[in-house]
């Protein structure tokens, strides 16, 4: 049979035993074995939660004796051997224990667990701790079966424990650590093989251990020999060079938990400047002279604007645009004259705005890896590049339009000037500017008092804002490069944006005005 129709047949034989002594015992013995008659019929017809099923299982082995002993004729008569005999009848009930004891291991939440090693499960305490009450309880009373259903079930779980402790050894899960090498910051996708090296089926708990770490599925109940785990690891700069995965492990009734260390990968993580500044050195390796004279010819070529053949942008008209370039589908759509920019091929200027002052090594670790590889694209694009540098006290670099590959062997330098500065923490989203300027110039139109004292509260925080950039390094820094260069250009700013924040926006917002494009390159957090 299987263990569906078992576990029916011990129903069946508590529901028999019950009835039995319902009818045939004096109260209160019949009172209480109908009401656990009720009992085991309402869980039998309507499952419940599996911790009232233990419940309810542990009281039938329990009392069922006790309701059933006026069964056996002369039990009075007949000295304490028959009333030890009488505990016989709770065997068949330790099978309804055992099997929800493990219906209750597949919902059982684990212990939290700092150590590694072999643990009694909350559920395996309770039932210990019932059994020490029942042992106290029948001593009191003088009750020899209940003594004697008590060290049945004492036996029971001692059994179960041994079990566990056989087949649940404390290195239950084996997995093989892999070496791999990764840029700090990158994603690392991994299929982890995780073998079971017990012999009974485990209910498992993967714990990331680092926010950094993911692990898919965290919970699964490991019947065969091995299962495929998903590992994501996205390593800091500041991280172990062994990620940790804590594994909890549950037996097959629950009593027993296994915590246990797993070290899957043994990661070597590069610095992102370090892997940049490698990038930028292969590639200074393999440029010749010509890319600077290509560089060259681009710097003088942008010296005198004109009109180009590559479409650039589209913009509202300004006096002295030529008639040929209004665009006359948008200016129909937005009732707006609207004219199309053109650049000529390789016009394209750039400016790099970094903002050198930084929190703590990861910052300067990611800005450093931003300055690098922005300026790097440029030069791969070969594109003149003008770069100016400051903290929160100063300007510390500005070099004119340049060839890129001077501005990349630059910036390779630079990296030694980021700085540790301290900068108030942020909680508040930094305004907009255009969004700002927008409303000021709806609400001076509008003549009501609400609409002035509105107004008056935003220009109040315009100016204010304008007052802080005006002497702010950032904006000094970004006047210089942007002096001798005639629009369109781009603007990439590589900052954390700490000190230089409203700095930024305000000069950013004149130099969108002027047709520069700003960009601006953040550093998650």
């Amino acid at each position: 049979m299987d263990r569906l129709s078992w576990r029916n047949l011990a129903r069946i034989y508590a529901l028999l035993l019950l009835l039995a002594a319902a009818m045939m015992a004096a109260p209160p013995h019949s009172f209480a074995a109908l009401a656990l008659l009720l009992v085991v019929l309402y869980t039998w017809v309507r499952p419940a939660a599996a911790r009232l099923n233990v419940v309810f299982s542990v009281a039938a082995v329990f009392l069922a004796p006790l309701v059933s002993m006026p069964l056996f004729r002369y039990a009075s008569d007949a000295g304490p051997a028959l009333q030890i005999m009488g505990s016989v009848t709770a065997l068949p009930l330790l099978y309804l224990l055992d099997c929800s004891l493990r219906e209750r291991a597949r919902q059982a939440k684990f212990m939290a667990v700092k150590k590694d090693g072999r643990y009694i499960s909350p559920d395996g305490k309770a039932l210990f701790t019932a059994i020490f009450v029942m042992v106290l309880v029948s001593l009191s009373l003088g009750e020899v079966t209940l003594l004697a259903t008590t060290a049945v079930l004492g036996l029971y779980l001692g059994i179960a424990l041994a079990q566990a402790a056989l087949a649940i050894p404390r290195l239950s899960l084996g997995v093989d650590t892999v070496w791999k090498r990764i840029v700090a910051g990158s994603v690392l996708n991994l299929s982890l093989p995780v073998s079971k090296r017990g012999t009974a089926p485990m209910l498992v708990r993967i714990d990331p251990g680092q926010l950094w770490n993911q692990v898919r599925p965290e919970q699964f109940v490991l019947d065969g020999d091995s299962v495929e785990l998903a590992l994501t690891i996205v390593p800091l700069l500041a991280g172990p060079a062994r990620p940790n995965l804590r594994a909890s492990v549950l037996g097959p009734r629950g009593l027993v938990q296994v915590d246990q260390t797993l070290e899957p990968v043994d990661l070597h993580v590069i610095p992102r400047a370090k892997y940049a500044r490698w990038l930028a050195m292969k590639y200074l390796g393999h440029t010749g002279a010509g890319s600077s004279a290509t560089a060259l010819s681009l710097l003088h070529a942008t010296s005198s604007p004109r009109r180009g053949i590559e479409y650039y942008e589209s913009r509202h008209y300004q006096p002295g645009d030529q008639q040929r370039n209004i665009d006359w589908k948008h200016t129909m759509k937005l009732l707006r004259l609207i004219v199309k920019q053109f650049i000529q091929a390789g016009e394209q200027t750039a400016v790099i705005a970094v903002n050198l002052a930084v929190s703590d090594a990861e910052e300067a670790d990611k800005l450093a890896f931003n300055l690098i590889t922005a300026s790097l694209t440029l030069a791969e694009e070969n594109i003149p590049t003008a770069l100016v540098a400051y903290n929160h006290r100063e300007v510390k670099l500005s070099i004119p339009l340049s060839p890129p590959t001077e501005v990349l062997e630059q910036t390779l330098s630079l990296v030694k000037d980021i700085v540790l500065a301290p900068c108030d923490q942020r909680y508040l989203e930094a305004p907009d500017i255009h969004r700002l300027r927008l409303n000021m110039a709806r609400l001076r139109k509008a003549s009501s008092g609400p609409a002035q004292r509105l107004y008056n509260l935003l220009d109040f925080e315009y100016r204010a804002l304008e007052k802080a950039a005006r002497n702010h390094p950032a904006t000094t820094a970004l006047s210089l490069a942007t002096e001798r260069i005639q629009p369109p250009a781009l603007i990439v700013m590589i900052s954390q944006f700490n000190h230089d924040a409203e700095a930024l926006l305000v000069i950013g917002e004149r130099l969108n005005r002027r047709h520069f494009t700003s960009i601006r390159l953040e550093s998650p957090r």
